[in-house]
């Protein structure tokens, strides 16, 4: 438990492996980024955040992601002034667990520039109705995959925004998912 500064995993390393941030589960560890963001994986770099784990940023992202990040664990996503989760310049970000957001943000999903995101089959819980001033699910020249997901609570603001060629695969979830 406690709150914590940014977790800046640098560019690659030699060998293979990823670095793992996991906290205890019974508590919240908050990883706060003030003026920049709370996580940033570099490129080449690669981190899975385990249960237990909290980002929220005052004048940044919660995670930037130009390496690989996995969401491993069921971690919450606060306040970002930016979005919660950005994959860009080739960087992709794959959420393999449930998570919760807790508060808003201007996107929650957002990838750009050659980055990808995978969120498939699992449950996101959204308490306090969060806000998205541009959308939810942003893609800007990236690719996004995000199909068979379950929403807990309800958001306010658009639900998606393709654009400059990002694609947005939901396979068939229509225009209300």
């Amino acid at each position: 438990a406690g709150t914590y500064g940014p977790i800046v995993v640098p560019a690659a390393w030699m060998g293979s492996g990823t670095v793992t941030v996991q906290a205890d589960t019974a508590q919240t560890a908050v990883v706060a980024g003030s003026g920049t963001n709370a996580v940033r994986v570099d490129r080449g770099a690669r981190l899975s955040l385990g249960a237990g784990v909290k980002m929220q940023a005052t004048g940044g992202h919660g995670c930037y992601v130009e390496g690989k990040l996995i969401i491993a664990g069921n971690v919450e996503f606060g306040a970002c002034t930016y979005s919660h989760m950005l994959a860009a310049y080739g960087g992709s970000i794959a959420v393999a667990a449930s998570y919760r957001v807790t508060g808003g943000a201007q996107q929650h999903w957002y990838c750009y520039a050659g980055g990808t995101l995978v969120c498939q089959s699992v449950t996101v819980t959204l308490s306090g109705t969060p806000a998205f001033s541009v959308a939810f699910a942003q893609c800007s020249s990236g690719h996004m995959t995000v199909n068979a997901n379950a929403f807990s609570g309800s958001a306010s603001g658009p639900r998606y925004l393709a654009d400059l060629y990002g694609v947005i695969q939901t396979y068939g979830s229509g225009t209300s998912y």
